[in-house]
């Protein structure tokens, strides 16, 4: 492949995911809007915006890392976000609460591909030891994306409306398929996996592999403070505690995406160093547990130490990104789509379980308590009581990394 057209399938590979992570995140700062104006509760949106969107992007991973793998990016980058920018119309112009389910199923399932498209061209055209490296640049563009989801969400939404302006940013997809089909060119050599044979042994390479599924439950039980606060109760969560906007609660959202996307960069040159993934998983996520910790249950700080301390939760676990290359130091480079793809799948089961999951707890500690409007009424230890499910995810993280046996014969 040619640097130039290298150049733009990275481009374009990082343009589709940070506009499938802000098609994700971008309910997370409307919440109070479609509660209202759909008349629902935390649990059934929380169902609806992380549940009918996740399980289809989680349910895709491994088979959007074999088409990836199969057919390359240019077809799969091009279908897939076009898609994904169908179902942001979609959502834009729901009328009824199944609509906006649709919708975020289409976004889940098409926006399923955009990791594993970084992934495989990471594969393709850089060599093996700087694919945590890449993977670590290319969160930290999603994230980007998730923050300009919440941010641009709060700011623009109430001058547009919710419903234009989603409209409005579905076109940036479109404009992003249009690109992808015309310039990406895949490299004749690309390691397309031939046949269903192949696929299946990679598959079973890494299925019967102990130490892949102890990753794995380290990736998705550490992925929570991101699926659960920066995308989704992080925003009320400020709002209530300290008395502020909406537009000022969503830094909240934007220093834990920011610093879990730095964070996932700094990870890997810390592993490098210390030539051990698992040392360096074990370490940033006792600082992640403290963090989080005194974010959530500390009555002594204010605002801006509370997002200080947020932002130090987010960088440490953005080492939840070292989950790739550990696993992808494992398969074949034939199979980095597929790897990829199911290390995802286990990562990303975390937001069909856990957002709904708070939701409910925090429907359960509020006692059925409502405004004058009919809306739900949380009380700040209805939140901590329900965060304390992050706290003992962070610690079955670090002991399910303590078990894995490391190969560092790779690094």
């Amino acid at each position: 492949m040619k640097h130039d057209s290298a150049i733009i399938t990275l481009v374009l590979c990082f343009s589709f995911y940070a506009f499938a992570y802000f098609a994700r995140v971008e309910p997370g700062a409307l919440l109070n809007d479609l509660m209202k104006e759909f008349s629902l509760n935390t649990a059934e949106i929380g169902a609806i915006v992380s549940t009918f969107a996740y399980i289809p992007y989680v349910a895709m991973q491994i088979p959007g890392g074999i088409l990836a793998d199969k057919f390359g990016l240019r077809k799969v980058i091009s279908i897939c976000s076009l898609a994904c920018a169908l179902g942001m119309f979609l959502f834009g112009m729901a009328q009824s609460a199944w609509l906006l389910a649709l919708a975020r199923f289409i976004i889940g399932l098409s926006s399923a591909s955009a990791f594993l498209s970084c992934g495989k061209a990471a594969a393709e055209l850089l060599d093996k030891s700087k694919y945590g490296l890449f993977m670590g640049i290319a969160m930290f563009l999603g994230c980007t994306g998730g923050i300009l989801g919440t941010n641009l969400s709060s700011n623009l939404a109430p001058i547009f409306g919710w419903r234009t302006f989603t409209c409005y940013v579905a076109i940036v997809g479109v404009i992003i398929s249009i690109l992808a089909y015309i310039f990406i060119e895949d490299p004749k050599n690309n390691n397309k996996v031939q046949g269903n044979t192949n696929v299946l042994e990679g598959l079973k390479t890494l299925v019967k592999n102990k130490n892949v599924w102890l990753i794995g439950i380290y990736g998705l039980v550490s992925y929570l403070p991101l699926s659960a606060i920066a995308e989704l109760w992080g925003i009320p969560f400020i709002q209530h505690r300290f008395n502020v906007s909406n537009q000022k609660a969503t830094i909240c959202s934007a220093v834990i995406l920011l610093s879990f996307g730095v964070g996932s960069i700094i990870a890997d040159n810390v592993a490098k160093k210390l030539n051990s993934y698992k040392k360096t998983i074990i370490i940033f996520l006792l600082l992640a547990l403290v963090s989080f910790t005194i974010a959530f249950y500390s009555n002594s700080i204010n605002y801006i130490t509370c997002l200080v301390f947020f932002g130090l939760g987010g960088f440490f676990a953005g080492c939840n990104t070292l989950s790739f290359p550990f696993c992808y130091d494992l398969v074949p480079k034939e199979y980095a789509g597929t790897s990829t793809g199911f290390t995802n799948t286990l990562i990303m089961a975390n937001c069909i379980i856990f957002p709904p999951l708070l939701g409910k707890l925090l429907d359960i500690f509020r006692n059925g308590k409502v405004d004058s409007e009919g809306l739900p009424v949380y009380s700040l230890e209805n939140y901590r009581y329900s965060f304390t499910a992050i706290i003992l995810s962070l610690i079955i993280a670090i002991i399910s990394v303590a078990f894995v046996k490391e190969n560092k014969s790779t690094r």
